[in-house]
């Protein structure tokens, strides 16, 4: 069994068995960055789509989808995702969303990455 046939079986018992009843976008970032990890960029999107469904501006959901196209190696899908994430920055944060605290890092790293790459 490949490392990808493994991520797939866990994510497919944990969509089964998940005891908090409905995903949460945090549950959902978690998967897709599993799915990243394990090289399924197409996964990785999903997860993307479905936070970006609820709310087109979320910074996880950007954060992910700008990881998906990294993953596939789109350079102009991964400067779109990271110019949409970081002009909804201001407006989410001040959101406060539980995940968003979760995950400061993951945002707070991207965000200084794509500035620097950007200057």
């Amino acid at each position: 069994m490949t490392e990808l046939d493994a991520f797939r079986r866990e994510k497919d018992d944990f969509f089964r068995t998940s005891p908090d009843g409905p995903l949460t976008v945090d549950h959902r970032y978690d998967l897709g960055r599993l799915a990243e990890v394990a090289g399924d960029a197409k996964a990785a999107m999903a997860q993307a789509d479905t936070i970006l469904r609820e709310n087109p501006k979320h910074l996880l959901g950007l954060l992910l989808a700008s990881r998906a196209a990294r993953i596939k190696g789109d350079d102009k899908a991964v400067a779109s995702w990271m110019a949409r994430l970081a002009g909804a920055e201001i407006s989410e944060r001040g959101k406060d969303f539980p995940e968003y605290s979760l995950h400061r890092n993951d945002i707070d790293r991207a965000l200084a990455e794509w500035r620097q790459k950007t200057k």
